[in-house]
C-alpha cells in the first residue's frame, strides 16, 4: 500500500518530470476526480454503474451539481477564492445544471454550499483521496523503477488510449490499471478463441450450438480449438440418445455430460453381458470385463457377414441416404465415404466391422431424417 505523499513531496517529485509527463499526470488527476465526483452522485441516486462506464455517459443523467474543472494556483500559492471568501490553492469549479451557473469552492465547502448530502460529500472526498493516492503511486513507482511493462499487451485493441500514452511517456501504470489491462487481455484472448472456434462451425452445427447454454457453448469452442480426439468417440450401435446422436451426426465434439452418458451406457453393457454369461454358467469372465472403466473395443468387434446379406438388410436405407447425400452435414461426409468403402470391401469378400457400419449408417439416417431399416 502506497503511503500518501505530503504536498511538498508531490511538488518535489513533479518538478523532476518532463513537461509532457507533468501535464499528463495533472490531467490524469483532474479527469479522474471529475469521474469520481459524478460516480459518487450517480450511485447515491441508485444508478448501476460498471467500473468501465465512462463519466461522459453518466454526466447527462445528473440533474444538479457537476464538477467542471479543478484549478491549481501552484505549490505555495493561494490565488483562488472560495464562495465563502477563503483563499485557495485548489478551486473546484462546479456547475449547477438547473441554474446554469458555475461556482468555485474549496474542498471543505461542498456540503455547505451545494446542499449535497453528507454521504455524497464523503464519497466524493474519498474518491478524490484515492485519485491522489494513484498519482502518488505513479510518482513513487516512476522514481523507484518497475519491471512491469505494458509492452506484452499492446496488441490488445481494447487497452485505453490513456494507458498507451502513459506507457509512451514511460510513466508506470498503477496496480489498478495493471489489473484492468490483464482483465482486458484475458477478454481479448477469449474473444479470439471464440471467433476461431465459432468460425469452424458449419450452418448445421451452429443451429445445434445455439440450443445449449453459454457455458456448454464455451466447452464446445475449447474442444474444437484444442482438437481433443477423445471427444469424437465411436458410438455403440445400439446406443440411443437424441441429443448425443444429433451432436455426433453434426460432427460436433461431445459435451462432458454426453461422455458420462456413454460411460454409463458402456458400464451397463458390461454388467448385462456379465449377467448373461453367469446365467449360462460360463466358467470365469473374459478378460474384457476386467477393465475398471469404459468398454473394451472387443465387445463390439467385427461381425462376419457377406455382401449379399448386407444388401438384403440395408439396400433401401443406403438408397435413401444416396438420394439425400447432397444434404449430408460437413461433419458426416467422411462417414458416408467410409460406409461406401465398407460396402465395396465386403463385395471384394474382405471383412468389415459390421457394428461400426451400423453406427455410421444410423447417424447418417438421423441427420438426414430418413427411415432406417429394422436391422439398424
Amino acid at each position: 500500500m502506497v503511503q500518501p505523499l505530503s504536498k511538498s513531496e508531490v511538488h518535489q517529485l513533479m518538478s523532476l518530470l518532463s513537461d509532457e509527463q507533468k501535464t499528463f499526470i495533472e490531467r490524469y488527476s483532474k479527469q479522474s476526480k471529475k469521474s469520481k465526483w459524478i460516480e459518487a452522485i450517480a450511485r447515491r441516486k441508485g444508478m448501476v454503474l460498471s467500473e468501465d462506464t465512462p463519466y461522459e455517459e453518466i454526466e447527462p443523467l445528473i440533474e444538479d451539481w457537476i464538477l467542471v474543472d479543478i484549478m491549481d494556483s501552484g505549490y505555495g500559492n493561494r490565488d483562488y477564492v472560495c464562495e465563502c471568501g477563503r483563499a485557495l490553492r485548489y478551486q473546484y469549479r462546479v456547475l449547477h445544471k438547473k441554474e446554469g451557473k458555475v461556482y468555485g469552492y474549496g474542498s471543505s465547502c461542498f456540503e455547505h454550499h451545494t446542499n449535497l448530502s453528507p454521504e455524497v460529500v464523503k464519497d466524493i472526498k474519498s474518491g478524490f483521496h484515492s485519485v491522489d493516492l494513484e498519482r502518488d503511486e505513479i510518482l513513487i513507482t516512476y522514481f523507484r523503477g518497475t519491471d512491469w511493462s505494458l509492452e506484452p499487451y499492446l496488441h490488445v485493441d481494447t487497452i485505453p488510449s490513456e494507458f498507451r500514452k502513459q506507457h509512451r511517456l514511460e510513466l508506470p501504470l498503477t496496480v489498478r490499471q495493471r489489473s484492468k489491462v490483464i482483465r482486458l487481455a484475458e477478454a481479448y484472448k477469449q474473444k479470439k478463441l471464440w471467433n476461431k472456434g465459432f468460425g469452424q462451425l458449419d450452418d448445421y452445427q451452429k443451429e445445434i450450438f445455439f440450443t445449449i447454454e453459454k457455458d456448454e457453448q464455451w466447452e464446445i469452442i475449447r474442444k474444437i480449438t484444442q482438437l481433443e480426439e477423445n471427444d469424437y468417440p465411436e458410438l455403440p450401435a445400439e446406443f440411443q440418445d437424441e441429443e448425443v446422436l444429433r451432436f455426433y451426426s453434426a460432427g460436433l465434439p461431445l459435451l462432458e455430460r454426453h461422455m458420462e452418458f456413454l460411460e454409463d451406457y458402456r458400464l451397463q453393457q458390461i454388467q448385462s453381458e456379465k449377467r448373461t454369461l453367469i446365467k449360462r454358467g460360463a466358467g470365469g469372465l473374459p478378460k474384457r470385463f476386467q477393465y475398471r472403466t469404459g468398454l473394451d473395443p472387443s465387445i463390439h468387434s467385427s461381425t462376419r457377414l457377406d455382401y449379399q446379406t448386407l444388401i438384403e438388410r440395408h439396400l433401401e436405407t443406403l438408397r435413401s441416404v444416396r438420394e439425400n447425400e447432397h444434404r449430408i452435414p460437413e461433419g458426416l461426409k467422411k462417414d458416408w465415404i467410409k460406409v461406401q468403402q465398407q460396402v465395396r470391401d465386403l463385395k471384394k469378400e474382405l471383412n468389415i466391422d459390421y457394428s461400426n457400419f451400423k453406427v455410421l449408417v444410423n447417424n447418417l439416417c438421423y441427420a438426414l431424417q430418413v427411415e432406417r431399416d429394422e436391422f439398424l
